[in-house]
């Protein structure tokens, strides 16, 4: 294990430090009260800039300048604004500090050794210091506490870390193993593959010479086995506490689409406020009714019910610009679509599709077309919007590659066998129970062995074993309560689980009559993933009907305000297009309640859809 460098000294280039202070072109900075809460001071110069994450100021001289991103009502630049990314301009000092309690340390960037972070180790940097988002499959995002995507750090300066609680490092020689728990990497500069630890809930390194940082202490541990690689020098910096996925950033983006209006709406989502906000517009090609985005959240795909069929897409960034990427053109108008990461898959009307994505992520060729009618009668079907009414819905893909096109005219769901090149072979075609049903959409279970379907006309959530080639139908519960049930008339939407795995979560609106309300449901499930009871342990009644939307999303990540085991756990929003509401509900399990914790009326009778999260 390596001495800690003197305080001062400027370190080695490449590599981090947990010195107090330090110089760089345009200023100088001190680490302040490390023994506590530590605070970062900067002093610029005339014209030096730093930047940092937002709501990391806590003083600076009346002499900078602060510049930024900021969220704001429609129309109204700066009306509540809150910065995502401030930008500092001097001369004078700024004063900076984590979000939370805990240390900062210093990370030197040349150039020459890469470096990638997690999620919200950032705390600021010097100008010429730029971080991009990256993707990281699932085992890897194990290894950094659980996030999908991390930033790779660019350029030469200085960038600012935080962690929640203090830091230590240890240096590592070559071929020198240490056990660590993975939940603790704040940054790494290394090759690394992991594989899943027999019983144990630590983490085993092993480098080449370098320095690996530890921490004092951890929320949980996560049991996998990380296996750390490269004859040269390397280093890992590691939180107190797993910062990234326990207490993330509690300001969360969604993007919604319109069934009335050609423009996709950026709304943000602030748990400790509990505000729902427009922050800004991105111009569409069509009436975007459904969105998705990939796992790194950094594509966007839409549908559209406009003419003629065509699906798009979009790239964004870690600010939040939306940047066009292509349009491709279909059959038959779709519903929904959605990705695995090497293909999109979408449908409606008569007709399904799949698509490979392009090496930047777009929609690139069609792969397969599947019909759910004689292929010869294709040329006389509708295919504009309206063919959705009676038509496939949406197209889910399981873990073992088995492909479920939900139609809801032929009272059936389509399966199907899903190559890896996105050819598919049709499996079989399954009746819903009942006549009259509609099956609309689906959601497979995390292990593939059971599908979720939501029945549109009858409001009912089906559970199905997911057989080699066919579905069994095991389990009914109804979406909306008895003593509505045969009195209005309603039509469901969708199902979705909880980030735990425990419930699910369905929604249906009224249809054509102002008498009742749109209700979501809650059902608890078991450790097989089956229904405990074939009946909710909860029903929301939304203060709307819903129109025609009733879209329902759970947001994938937790934050500060779900750590309470007896508070919330999960935030969704629900859309309406009755009046134009979008609604976030918390899910509190401990008593089984489903509430609004935040609302947007949208302006000038826009109204939203369907939303993908983005953060």
């Amino acid at each position: 294990m390596s001495h800690q460098q003197g305080y001062g000294q400027p370190p080695q280039q490449g590599m981090v430090s947990q010195n107090d202070s330090g110089a760089f072109q345009g200023g100088r900075f001190s680490i302040a009260h490390r023994d506590t809460n530590a605070v970062l001071n900067i002093d610029l110069q005339q014209g030096t800039t730093v930047r940092s994450k937002s709501g990391a100021m806590i003083h600076m001289s009346s002499t900078v300048e602060i510049t930024g991103k900021s969220k704001f009502s429609f129309g109204k630049l700066f009306t509540g604004g809150n910065m995502y990314e401030s930008l500092y301009a001097g001369p004078g000092r700024v004063a900076l500090g984590p979000t939370l309690f805990g240390d900062i340390i210093s990370l030197h960037v040349d150039g020459n050794q890469s470096w990638t972070i997690g999620k919200d180790s950032f705390l600021a940097s010097t100008s010429e210091v730029t971080k991009k988002r990256e993707t990281q499959g699932l085992g890897k995002a194990l290894f950094s506490g659980e996030d999908l995507f991390v930033f790779r750090v660019e350029g030469q300066g200085i960038m600012w870390l935080t962690s929640f609680g203090a830091v230590d490092r240890l240096d590592l020689q070559a071929g020198e193993q240490h056990i660590v728990d993975n939940g603790h990497l704040v940054a790494w500069s290394c090759n690394y593959a992991i594989e899943k630890a027999g019983g144990g809930a630590m983490s085993g390194l092993k480098t080449g010479e370098g320095l690996l940082v530890s921490a004092d202490r951890n929320k949980r541990q996560v049991g996998t086995l990380i296996s750390i690689y490269e004859a040269s020098k390397k280093q890992f910096i590691m939180p107190a506490l797993e910062f990234a996925s326990s207490v993330g950033n509690t300001l969360h983006h969604l993007l919604t689409g319109s069934y009335t209006n050609t423009t996709l709406f950026l709304l943000a989502f602030d748990t400790v406020a509990r505000t729902l906000t427009l922050n800004s517009t991105v111009p569409g090609f069509g009436l975007h009714q459904f969105v998705t985005s990939n796992a790194a959240k950094d594509r966007i795909y839409a549908t559209a019910m406009s003419e003629p069929p065509q699906l798009f897409s979009w790239s964004v960034d870690e600010n939040y610009k939306f940047t066009y990427l292509d349009t491709v053109n279909i059959t038959s108008s779709s519903c929904y679509i959605s990705d695995d990461g090497n293909l999109a898959f979408s449908s409606g009307g008569s007709t399904a599709h799949i698509h490979a994505l392009t090496e930047d992520g777009g929609l690139g060729e069609m792969v397969d077309e599947l019909y759910m009618v004689p292929e010869e009668e294709i040329k006389n079907v509708n295919k504009t919007r309206a063919a959705v009414l009676y038509g496939a819905h949406a197209f889910d893909i399981n873990v073992n590659r088995k492909g479920f096109v939900p139609h809801l005219g032929m009272n059936s769901i389509f399966m199907y066998d899903i190559a890896e090149n996105g050819t598919a072979t049709p499996l079989s075609i399954n009746l819903s129970p009942s006549e009259g049903d509609g099956p609309r959409n689906s959601l497979s279970s995390k292990d593939g062995k059971l599908l979720y379907v939501m029945t549109e006309h009858n409001q009912w959530l089906d559970v199905y074993k997911v057989h080699d080639t066919q579905l069994e139908h095991i389990q009914r519960g109804s979406a909306i309560p008895d003593d509505v049930r045969g009195s209005y008339t309603f039509r469901s939407n969708t199902v979705q689980m909880s980030r735990d795995g425990k419930y699910l979560f369905t929604s249906t609106r009224s249809w054509n009559n102002t008498e009742v309300n749109g209700y979501v449901a809650a059902f608890a499930l078991d450790k097989h993933g089956k229904l405990k009871k074939e009946k909710a342990v909860t029903f929301y009644e939304a203060p709307v009907t819903l129109g025609s939307s009733g879209g329902l999303r759970v947001l994938p990540w937790g934050d500060e305000t779900t750590q309470d085991p007896k508070g919330i756990s999960d935030y969704m929003y629900l859309s309406d297009t009755s009046e134009g509401w979008m609604f976030i509900l918390g899910w509190t399990p401990s008593n089984h309640s489903l509430d609004v914790v935040a609302s947007l009326h949208y302006p000038d009778n826009q109204t939203p859809y369907e939303a993908t999260w983005l953060d």
